[in-house]
């Protein structure tokens, strides 16, 4: 049984254009991240422009369905913070932080 409220629908949607904005947004913190450490960034970069045009094409055909929503689920990066990101950087270079 499924019972869905206006309300509920207004939150996935924007919820589903928030998220696939935030897919964008990890593709040049990829980059940059990649550069800055000096390490392969190519293969990253393709894997979350992939990801995030998976999503985007999902999003604009089927719109707000499950099929999207998994997508999204699936294409974000499990942790997605820039702390995370420093405190990838501190296990690289012993002694720097």
């Amino acid at each position: 049984m499924s019972i869905e409220s206006d309300d509920l629908v207004k939150l996935r949607e924007t919820t589903s254009k928030t998220l696939i904005a935030v897919l964008w947004v990890h593709v040049p913190i990829a980059m940059i991240i990649g550069m800055v450490r000096g390490a392969d960034w190519l293969l990253p970069v393709a894997l979350m422009a992939t990801m995030a045009t998976a999503a985007t094409v999902s999003w604009r055909t089927a719109g707000n369905s499950l099929s999207t929503r998994l997508i999204v689920a699936v294409a974000l990066p499990p942790r997605s913070t820039p702390a995370a990101a420093i405190s990838d950087v501190s296990s690289c270079t012993p002694g720097f932080f």
